[in-house]
C-alpha cells in the first residue's frame, strides 16, 4: 500500500497476483478478478476507483466503469 503523507494520498491495488504485490489479494479461484484488476486511490474524502485494463471489467452498482469517483 503506497501512502504519501505530503499529498495525503493512498493507493490500494486489488487483484489475484500470486507474488503478493497487490494490497488486496483476491483468492485464485475468483477467476472473474484479474491478476492486477483495479486500483483505489484515496485522497482526503475522495476515492477514485480505476480499472487496470482487466479482462472482465470493474463494476460499481452493476455499471461497468473505467474510472469512477466513489463516495
Amino acid at each position: 500500500m503506497e501512502n504519501t503523507k505530503k499529498d495525503n494520498l493512498m493507493e490500494i491495488t486489488i487483484g489475484r497476483q500470486a507474488d503478493g504485490s497487490d494490497d488486496v489479494r483476491v483468492p485464485e479461484h475468483f477467476t472473474d478478478v484479474g491478476r492486477r484488476h483495479a486500483k483505489l486511490t484515496i485522497r482526503e474524502n475522495d476515492m477514485l476507483l480505476e480499472d487496470l485494463d482487466s479482462s472482465n471489467g470493474t463494476f460499481v452498482n452493476g455499471v461497468q466503469v473505467r474510472k469512477k469517483l466513489v463516495n
